[in-house]
């Protein structure tokens, strides 16, 4: 069980290095233009060997289907001269490679043995499409949390409630536990409840507080 567990974080931490050149590929392609061509040629190199690093792994773990499905980028010593299309055409496979990757290794987490302990998969998909960073850190939580990760999983919850409650009008909890009574969302007859409610929200806030640096799934309100 141990080695399973073992390479469900091995997974995890390779799913991670997809989802970062997704990322920094995005925020190259988006400032590629005020960039020179040796600043931008060296960002692309660097995210290419970062791409090409994750997709290694899934041979080192046994992965080779996956890893012939994916993408290869062009080979550095025959790229020669990078104009912008070039390095924007480079960027787009390595986005496309990224996404596939992390959304196989997802298949493959999602099909280990260990069990789901929160049930709440179904509902999680049907928010994907309303905010796409909701649910990657609600699905990132899950899954800590269904593979014995309770901590890691609270700490990502905890971000995902403190932004929700970012949303609702009021300086603080207790302002905007007036605005959710004064707009019928709260039953202002449930005293009891509305002080378990503040109690809660509270807590979770200062967790997120003093935690938010070991979460690694930026969200922005």
């Amino acid at each position: 069980m141990n080695d399973d567990k073992d390479k469900i974080l091995i997974l995890m931490g390779l799913q991670d290095q997809f989802h970062s050149v997704v990322e920094l590929a995005k925020l190259l392609v988006k400032g590629i233009v005020n960039l020179t061509i040796q600043e931008y040629d060296e960002q692309v190199l660097s995210i290419m060997k970062a791409y090409k690093v994750a997709k290694n792994n899934l041979i080192r773990l046994g992965f080779s289907e996956i890893y012939s499905s994916l993408p290869n980028p062009p080979i550095e010593s025959k790229i020669g001269y990078m104009d912008r299309d070039k390095a924007l055409g480079i960027l787009y496979q390595l986005i496309t490679g990224g996404r596939a990757g992390y959304a196989a290794i997802k298949t493959i987490l999602y099909r280990q043995t260990i069990p789901e302990e929160l049930g709440f998969r179904e509902e999680l998909e049907t928010i994907e499409n309303i905010d796409p960073d909701i649910y990657k850190n609600l699905d990132r939580a899950f899954l800590e949390a269904e593979h014995g990760h309770y901590l890691a999983s609270g700490l990502i919850s905890a971000r995902v409630v403190d932004y929700i409650v970012s949303k609702f009008k009021g300086k603080n909890i207790d302002e905007k536990i007036d605005y959710l009574k004064s707009s019928g969302l709260i039953d202002k007859e449930r005293k009891d409840e509305i002080r378990e409610f503040t109690f809660t929200a509270k807590k979770l806030v200062i967790l997120f507080l003093t935690t938010s640096k070991f979460i690694l799934l930026p969200m922005t309100p």
